[in-house]
């Protein structure tokens, strides 16, 4: 096999670990069905390679090494492969996926247009965990919002004169939990006085003067959450 055959294959080698990679990175943001593209290349690619391996090692000569020779090349393109694998149904199985923030109801944590990766995989939310929940018609139809958890099963939240009360067996007299939140000097609005039911949430959205949350809807149940915010990219 010649110099320049070999440069062009080595180039496509390193062009589809390329491509690997970034189909990795773009599995975690859209379904599989939009992957016939990331496919063929890969296939094509790793076709290419196997019959790199599997022909040019019939052009050896007797005293070659060929399996010594023509291992790195084997073992790169499982290594592509399994990167195929994994960014097809890697994010499916631990539970990733990707979201846009629509709207400043998370503001000034989350900013319009802003991507989340999520986690659905998670167990027992607490308080301060941003959360994708599910909402009914009384919010205006089957819909997924991000809002934060502002209070778990048993606790009380009291909402009077433009603050946001938290009462639980750690704290009898109540607290303000929006300190930990980052979020100081925050009015919420409304009025609430209630107990978290068992197996349910309260959550607000971080800019209390335009959100949809809680207030409107009442508690979710922790079925109807989706999946945990992680990071934003």
């Amino acid at each position: 096999m010649s110099i320049v055959v070999r440069f062009i294959l080595i180039v496509l080698l390193v062009c589809l670990a390329v491509f690997a990679l970034l189909m990795l990175l773009d599995a975690i943001r859209k379904p599989i069905k939009h992957k016939a593209l990331w496919i063929v290349i890969v296939l094509m690619g790793t076709i290419g390679q196997l019959l790199y391996y599997f022909v040019g090692s019939k052009q050896r000569t007797d005293n070659a090494a060929p399996h010594k020779r023509y291992l790195p090349v084997g073992a790169l393109v499982a290594i592509i492969v399994a990167l195929f694998g994994i960014g097809v149904f890697g994010p499916a199985v631990v539970g990733l996926k990707s979201y846009q923030m629509d709207g400043p109801s998370m503001e000034p944590t989350y900013h319009d247009g802003d991507r989340l990766i999520t986690w659905s995989n998670f167990l027992n939310p607490k308080p301060g965990d941003v959360v994708m929940v599910r909402v009914g018609t009384v919010a205006g139809g089957n819909r997924l919002l991000i809002k934060r958890i502002i209070a778990t099963s048993g606790e009380r939240v009291v909402i009077k004169d433009g603050t946001l009360t938290i009462f639980n067996d750690s704290s009898t007299e109540g607290f303000s939990p929006d300190s930990s939140f980052g979020l100081d000097n925050i009015r919420t609005s409304a009025t609430a006085d209630l107990v978290v039911p068992e197996g349910t949430v309260y959550v607000l959205g971080d800019n209390r003067a335009n959100s949809l949350d809680s207030r409107s809807f009442g508690p979710v149940e922790i079925s109807n959450i989706a999946g945990k915010v992680l990071f934003t990219y």
